[in-house]
């Protein structure tokens, strides 16, 4: 078994685009909520592309309750990434084809495994304020 993978979780299917609140845009949503197709809550965030120029997004699992603390900056954003419920993400490759954008792939790491570079500095917290 490869490090921080998990044999546990289920695969994990997302759509595209964020079917919830996008809270970061530039060429597409960067940082949103969104559901899984089992209606489980994520904190997703674009991180990289890779090498063959597909978007690279981490998915982390959230409660209603911390995602609140973290549309209210009471979360910083490295905490919800860091420190998941079940100290797990989703590592997601989305590509695009004529029919659009797709998740060639989903992946459950560890999130002790994500690179440093994909981590927000420590205190970078979200403020959104709702009218």
């Amino acid at each position: 078994m490869a490090t921080g993978m998990s044999t546990t979780q289920a695969p994990i299917q997302f759509r595209w685009p964020a079917d919830e609140d996008v809270y970061a845009y530039f060429d597409g949503p960067r940082l949103f909520s969104c559901r899984d197709g089992s209606g489980g809550l994520f904190l997703a965030v674009n991180v990289d592309a890779d090498e063959d120029g597909r978007e690279v997004f981490v998915y982390a699992p959230i409660t209603a309750g911390g995602l609140a603390a973290v549309l209210a900056g009471k979360v910083d954003l490295r905490t919800a990434f860091c420190e998941p419920p079940g100290g797990q993400v989703v590592l997601a490759r989305w590509g695009q084809d004529a029919g659009g954008k797709h998740a060639e792939s989903t992946e459950w790491i560890s999130s002790a495994d994500q690179p440093e570079a994909w981590r927000h500095d420590p205190g970078v917290a979200l403020r959104e304020e709702r009218r």
